[in-house]
């Protein structure tokens, strides 16, 4: 370890669960989540805010704490970047590090998104071929051919091929498949151990998987990068020091979304450093009131484990919801009164319910099934 004043320099990532910074993990994973869920609900079931000739407190309310979705992605490439890149970083150098790399990533995208795949194709095509059901649902062309299904599974959309299915959130695992591929490659230049034949190699590798990439791409890799790099520092601070941090990253989230820059770069970097440094700040056991505060450890255990079969499983439900209820109302939106928000929020718990089922049917078999494939590969 190396220590500059109140910051420290790890030799090892920080991936213990029982921290409180893994706690803080897995409250940002649900939140944001349910924050991308809930928003691209609003977007389908209810007008846009400037369409709304007088919109009242409530509404306005609404649409302001549900228009925080492109900050949840944000989030969830910084948090990423943390634990995968946290994980390149501490194995690197081991045995066997690309074999168990490559099984790590691809069971853990692909026992997900092979059934979400499947379950869309099902989608479009009752919606497509069920008379009753409402048809101009899908944002955008729902493209469903093998070669567009394989292609999302390597993450290609958006570079090469359309999103599957019209599913316009897989947008963001191209960017997560390209920095699992280019962070190895990156950082192998930078361990002694590796040959300069093999830092050629991985040079070589690495330019010309960047001259593919779209710029947006590459842009969005410096939030990625910092989770990785703040996985590798202990921030030393008192109470006050971490609610600041927190307050900063919250205020300049706030203040992106007042002034509608969400794709702004700088408003990005400029909230997710000091929640980086917050979770750097928080490298301690988790405290006994947490522990002990059973409700709010399920409630983050449930959000958080199936915030990723959240994430990719939930607009298939909103084509549906929404086909299914313009086809039998003849409205394409909800009214805005009661009835229209508790029809909204009963199609929200009824997505996480069916979203939970997933999770326990698929999602939550990659472990077991990245055990067994190392275990016949690497025997």
């Amino acid at each position: 370890m190396q220590k500059f004043g109140f910051i420290t320099v790890l030799n090892k990532s920080s991936l213990d669960k029982s921290s409180t910074h893994s706690f803080i993990l897995n409250v940002l994973r649900g939140i944001a989540a349910l924050q991308v869920c809930v928003h691209h609900f609003r977007n389908h079931f209810f007008p846009s805010f400037s369409d709304v000739v007088d919109p009242g407190f409530i509404f306005k309310l609404f649409a302001f704490a549900t228009g925080f979705a492109n900050h949840a992605v944000m989030i969830f490439f910084a948090i990423s970047g943390w634990l995968v890149g946290g994980s390149v970083l501490n194995n690197i150098r081991k045995n066997n590090f690309a074999i168990n790399y490559a099984i790590d990533r691809i069971s853990r995208l692909w026992t997900v998104l092979i059934p979400v795949f499947i379950i869309s194709l099902l989608v479009v095509l009752a919606i497509q071929n069920i008379s009753f059901l409402y048809k101009d649902v899908f944002m955008g062309s729902p493209s469903i051919g093998a070669l567009t299904f394989i292609g999302n599974l390597l993450g290609l959309q958006t570079i090469f091929i359309d999103r599957y299915a019209a599913n316009y959130p897989l947008w963001s695992l191209a960017n997560e498949t390209a920095y699992y591929l280019t962070f190895p490659l990156l950082v192998g230049l930078f361990v002694p151990a590796f040959s300069f034949k093999v830092k050629a190699v991985l040079c070589a590798a690495l330019l010309l998987v960047l001259g593919y990439l779209p710029t947006e791409i590459i842009i969005f890799a410096s939030v990625w990068l910092l989770g990785a790099l703040f996985s590798r520092v202990q921030i030393q601070t008192n109470l006050c020091g971490k609610f600041a941090l927190l307050m900063l990253s919250l205020g300049f989230m706030l203040w992106g979304r007042y002034k509608n820059m969400h794709d702004d770069i700088y408003i990005i970097l400029l909230y997710i450093v000091p929640l980086m440094a917050y979770l750097s700040a928080n490298l301690t056991d988790t405290p006994t009131a947490i522990k002990q505060n059973k409700l709010l450890q399920k409630v983050v255990h449930f959000l958080s484990e199936i915030s990723f079969s959240l994430y990719v499983l939930h607009v298939p439900f909103i084509y549906l919801f929404q086909s299914f209820y313009t086809g039998v109302t003849g409205q394409k939106l909800l009214n805005l009164n009661v009835n229209g928000a508790l029809v909204f929020a009963a199609m929200i718990v009824l997505t996480l319910l069916f979203t939970y089922i997933f999770y326990r049917l698929f999602e939550n078999q990659h472990v077991p099934l990245r055990q067994y494939l190392k275990h016949k590969i690497l025997k």
